[in-house]
């Protein structure tokens, strides 16, 4: 990489030696100190630069928010549908007619979005797709996955898959998980992009940096949870217009945990009392 930067510099007469500094991503080729590109740079200008890009310290934070286990089992969960969908010529047949039947205010079809391990954007674009807005794809997403369960035309491993994609989505936990993801990308989506862009603004950008900082911090559960029973109340609504059992419906608030007993001794006059309520 370094031989193709001189001779690009060499193609248009640039000195390393005017290099004020360079910025790139935070990966071993690029800024090791001893094989990267910032070192074999450093070598030919000792007095250059090394800044961190922004944007890819901005992606590597929100990568690690989802390394917990309810944002692992929320976005394993979109990863499992975009999967489900498109691996099967007849699922992603019924995938097609329940968008045309609903319909999601989209001018063309679409599939779900697979999510990479290394851009937060694709988690992004998954998480919006099923959960956000009024045309979100999660009453298609429900109708055709109860029809894979009800149909004869598919085998029991797809059925079965199908019931059990379904279960985790009508779960609030999940929903609420969902929320407070979309409420983290929206905050900082703007500043991720703009960081992105060319000829920014440097103090524009660093003042959308202090602001994203102040706003995620901002964020209250209360409102999460509004917005979380809110959905569900709205979706319920909505699935009554599509014909789906009964037993299919959004739930609206937590499963309350199960109240381990504990073995009471001898001498002991009254029992633990466990928290009931899970918020």
């Amino acid at each position: 990489m370094y031989e193709l930067l001189k001779k690009c510099f060499d193609d248009h007469s640039i000195n390393f030696k005017n290099i004020v500094g360079e910025s790139f991503d935070g990966a071993a080729k690029m800024r090791g100190d001893f094989n990267g590109l910032h070192a074999y740079i450093k070598k030919e200008n000792e007095n250059s630069i090394y800044i961190w890009c922004y944007a890819h310290i901005l992606n590597l934070c929100i990568c690690d928010t989802c390394d917990n286990k309810d944002a692992i089992k929320l976005f394993g969960l979109l990863n499992c549908l975009s999967t489900f969908f498109s691996d099967s010529y007849k699922i992603m047949n019924v995938w097609k007619e329940q968008q045309e039947q609903l319909g999601t205010g989209q001018n063309k079809l679409r599939k779900l979005q697979k999510i990479g391990e290394t851009r937060w954007w694709s988690r992004e674009k998954a998480l919006k797709w099923v959960f956000s807005g009024a045309d979100c794809f999660y009453p298609v997403v429900l109708s055709a996955l109860n029809f894979v369960t009800t149909s004869s035309k598919f085998d029991p491993k797809s059925s079965s898959e199908a019931s059990s994609l379904i279960e985790n989505l009508c779960n609030f936990k999940t929903i609420c998980t969902a929320h407070v993801f979309l409420k983290i990308f929206i905050t900082v989506g703007f500043s991720s992009t703009y960081l992105q862009t060319k000829n920014l603004d440097l103090l524009a950008a660093w003042e959308m940096v202090k602001t994203t900082i102040k706003e995620i911090d901002k964020i209250n559960f209360d409102d999460v949870m509004s917005e979380s029973e809110k959905f569900c109340s709205h979706t319920n609504t909505k699935l009554t217009t599509v014909k789906l059992p009964e037993d299919i419906t959004v739930e609206s608030e937590f499963k309350q945990n199960r109240i381990r007993r504990t073995k009471r001794m001898f001498d002991e006059i009254c029992s633990d009392e466990s928290p009931i309520n899970p918020k």
